[in-house]
């Protein structure tokens, strides 16, 4: 820097050469899987401060704490993996897959077996539902389900004919994990009054 006077004083002018691609950015979708219509949302972890992340079909908020969420609908945007790019303040970049699954199929029906059958008034009935897909659901009206375990969910009612108890067939629901349902109406799945 010179004056009018010819004086001089020198000041650094710092600058930081950076060709390194940052480390690409770990995207998990939730949920995983979905079915068409279904709000998800990739979140971007171990992106770079001040970096950025796109994904084809999602809309990216910006970096913060080193996380970039994204957000899609399912089917209407998004309807299987996708290539995120990870970005760095120097604009250098680095991809990685951002997998998910569109499910639209229909769960096969749980089979649904009420003991004990024929029951009285007052008696606490267990429906035993195998066949479930993992992480899915079963719900029996007038019935307590459980969560899966293994293929089989538990449900428990109590028989009679007061609100909320159990007097005849019911109608089984069964839920995969993507929210796709199937029923199963069966005189197995609930108890003949006596």
């Amino acid at each position: 820097a010179t004056d009018a006077a010819n004086n001089t004083a020198t000041t650094p002018a710092t600058f930081n050469l950076d060709n390194s691609a940052p480390t690409p950015a770990v995207c998990t979708v939730n949920p995983n899987p979905a079915n068409d219509g279904t709000p998800i949302t990739a979140t971007c972890t171990g992106v770079e401060t001040g970096g950025s992340v796109s994904i084809p079909n999602y809309s990216c908020g910006p970096e913060a704490g080193n996380i970039v969420t994204c957000t899609a609908i399912a089917g209407t945007d998004v309807t299987g993996d996708e290539t995120a790019t990870t970005y760095d303040e120097a604009g250098n970049t680095s991809i990685s897959n951002v997998p998910f699954t569109l499910d639209n199929d229909a769960p096969n029906p749980a089979v649904c077996t009420v003991d004990p059958n024929p029951a009285n008034s007052g008696t606490t009935l267990t429906a035993t539902c195998t066949g479930v897909e993992t992480d899915g659901s079963v719900s029996i009206p007038n019935y307590s389900c459980g969560p899966e375990a293994g293929g089989i969910v538990v449900c428990t009612g109590t028989a009679g004919t007061g609100p909320g108890e159990v007097s005849g067939d019911e109608t089984a629901v069964t839920s995969d994990d993507a929210g796709n349902t199937c029923l199963l109406y069966t005189s197995d799945a609930a108890d003949d009054l006596l």
